[in-house]
Parts: C-alpha cells; structure tokens; sequence
C-alpha cells in the first residue's frame, strides 16, 4: 500500500497511490461508513496526516488503511471522481515524512559504484558500510522542487537513488532476525553530492581533507529530494 501525503486547495491531507491516482483517505472512510461499513479506528473525526499512523507497527491504522484500499478496490466504479479520487496532476504530492528526527545513508555499500568510484570492492565478510547523515530539516524537499546548485562548484553536482527505509518502531540493538519487524516501510531517496568542494582553494593540505570534502558535499540544502 502506498500512503502519501499531498496538499491540495492550501490543506495537506493523507491519501493512498492506486493507478497513478490519488485516493483521499478522509472522504473515502466518509463513503465507507454513509454505505453501512463499521467503524475504524475508534471513528476518527480527523485524519492524521502522519503516513505512520497507517504503517506497521500502529496495528490499528494500519488496518484501517488496509481495509479502506480493499473497500475502494471493490467500490472502485462509483468511488473513481473527486473528492475521492483525485488525479496526480491536480494535487501537489509532498515528502512522505514530513518530519524525520534522523536521516541516515550508507556510503560504498553497492559494488557498482564503487568500481565506478575506482575503489577495490572489499570482501562483505571483512568489511562494513560507512553511516552518514544529512540534516532533514535542509536537506529533504517535496516531489518536483529545485535542487539548489552551489555557486562555489556548479559543475560537479552528482546524484544517486536510493532506497528509503522508514523506521516505525525504535529500538537499539535489535537482532539482525527482527530488524524488518522495525521498518514501516519504504520510499525513494535522491542522494544528491558536490563532488569537489573546496572552499579555499588556497588553504594547505591536511590529512582529513578528502574525507570532510566529501561529507560536507553531501550536506548542502535540498540535496535530498
């Protein structure tokens, strides 16, 4: 299922993606119940428009979610028009997280580009992927906004896809067996770098130049749309 969050008419609201449409939650939970369906989830008056409280591990809107999807699927002819089902062009769609406490990538843990970097891929056995972090409140922007180019390197902007794992449940040192039972679900992530940044093309070499040129590369604002 894929729950999303858009704004339309100035008012963020939740909804789910079907067939390149958008389906409103609220309005649709509204046509369940006006065709007798029971109560969900103590018959909310407002809809959160957190994508978590429909995700694992919130058992209770996650079903809800479920069964609405599964009321549509089947009431799909007479529910398929606004204010139900809305068409992706005629909403603005937002990030699916509004407000992450953290936002943590790995670094050199597909083979491909770290051939491609001409790097040695290292043996998995012996080896461990490099954590960084991007600050979520600069860095994470909307579907379809700009990426702000620095004018201190322009020419050396690189970008990567990713994977997007988004943590439901909190934890520390959860066994390797029971880590997925922490993830609510996925999205896609845009890893966007400066590859060369240098400040001060004046200053003198220090040992960990080449290190914090690459992370503070990764840091700029929208650099993960």
């Amino acid at each position: 299922m894929r729950i999303c969050r858009y704004r339309l008419d100035g008012e963020t609201r939740i909804g789910f993606y079907y067939d390149d449409k958008v389906v409103d939650l609220e309005t649709l939970y509204m046509a369940y119940r006006s065709l007798g369906g029971e109560k969900l989830a103590g018959d909310l008056e407002r809809f959160p428009v957190d994508p978590l409280f429909y995700l694992p591990p919130d058992d209770a809107g996650y079903a809800m979610a479920r069964r609405l999807k599964e009321f549509y699927e089947s009431n799909q002819d007479r529910l398929d028009s606004p204010p139900i089902t809305l068409g992706v062009e005629t909403v603005k769609m937002l990030k699916p997280v509004p407000e992450p406490k953290k936002l943590i990538l790995l670094a050199g843990n597909y083979a491909e580009h770290v051939a491609e970097s001409g790097d040695e891929i290292p043996d998995k056995r012996f080896t461990y992927p490099y954590f960084f972090m991007k600050p979520p409140s600069t860095t994470l922007t909307d579907p379809d906004e700009p990426i702000l180019i620095p004018k201190t390197s322009p020419s050396c902007v690189d970008w990567e896809v990713e994977l997007a794992a988004v943590i439901g449940r909190g934890g520390k040192h959860i066994r390797a067996e029971d880590a997925l039972s922490h993830v609510a679900g996925y999205t896609i992530l845009i890893d966007v770098s400066d590859r060369c940044l240098r400040l001060n093309p004046m200053r003198k070499p220090r040992p960990k130049d080449r290190f914090f040129d690459w992370l503070h590369g990764k840091w700029h604002d929208s650099f993960a749309p």
